[in-house]
């Protein structure tokens, strides 16, 4: 519990250090208030998203569609880690052509994904996924690879088939990597809903930060973007409690 105070304490020193040079450099005047607006006006402009409740239905649909596409690029990304990681003539076939599909950019894939699917949901959640998959499944790969042979074969020479096979030795020793993957992924799928939701939506976190800079409201602009910060320490935050919980020896991956 101390820790976890001097943890919080020290964050919550250095966001107000932040907030303070902040506020200082906006005093001296020495650069265009327009540009970046004072820590008060951002704060007012919070208020008044609150109050016309714009905020609000933002951050709930926004949320809405990043928590499907999470949940797809995550469990998708997973099994088809353990698949190319344990089977070597899969991941000759499959490999390469995973490893061209991650160098694309979700933004680029938005003009096709509309194509494909539209403007409804259903593009939204396929471009986050695509963020979030290919993280999850490198290093969920990387991490069956790393698995000791001598732990493998032990546990065959016990008589562990297949499956106890993967859930007795593989995913606990490339649970760590697993943990790192989902943790990337956290980030990169706020990535592909904003190139998202900036192009083909009408509400959003990330439609509001174009919709701002649209009438010159770079407070509100400021708004947004901290709002997506949070939400995915939010996130990663509560990742990582759970995953302790369940597996306390991974308490070093939470820093």
């Amino acid at each position: 519990m101390k820790r976890l105070l001097l943890k919080c304490l020290s964050r919550s020193l250095a966001l107000l250090s932040v907030l303070f040079c902040w506020q200082i450099l906006f005093s001296l005047e020495i650069y265009n208030p327009f540009l970046i607006p004072s820590p008060l006006s951002v704060v007012s402009a919070y208020q008044e998203m609150l109050i016309s409740g714009d905020w609000q239905n933002d951050v709930a649909t926004s949320l809405n569609r990043y928590l499907y596409g999470l949940f797809l690029g995550v469990t998708t990304g997973i099994a088809f880690g353990l698949i190319t990681g344990k089977t070597r003539t899969v991941a000759l076939f499959i490999n390469p052509l995973f490893n061209f599909l991650r160098s694309v950019p979700s933004v680029a894939l938005v003009p096709l994904a509309i194509v494909w699917f539209g403007i409804e949901e259903t593009e939204k959640v396929i471009l986050i996924s695509w963020g979030v998959f290919f993280p999850v499944w490198l290093n969920t790969q990387i991490g069956v690879l790393e698995v000791e042979s001598e732990y493998i074969w032990a546990a065959r020479s016990l008589g562990s088939k297949n499956l106890s096979l993967l859930r007795e030795v593989i995913l606990p020793r490339a649970l760590p990597n697993i943990v790192s993957g989902v943790r990337i992924g956290i980030a990169t799928g706020f990535f592909a809903l904003t190139a998202a939701e900036m192009t083909s939506s009408s509400v959003g976190i990330a439609y509001r930060i174009f919709l701002s800079h649209q009438i010159f409201r770079t407070d509100m602009m400021l708004v947004s973007i901290i709002t997506i910060g949070v939400l995915s320490l939010i996130l990663d935050t509560i990742f990582m409690s759970f995953v302790i919980l369940i597996f306390p020896w991974l308490r070093g991956h939470s820093k």
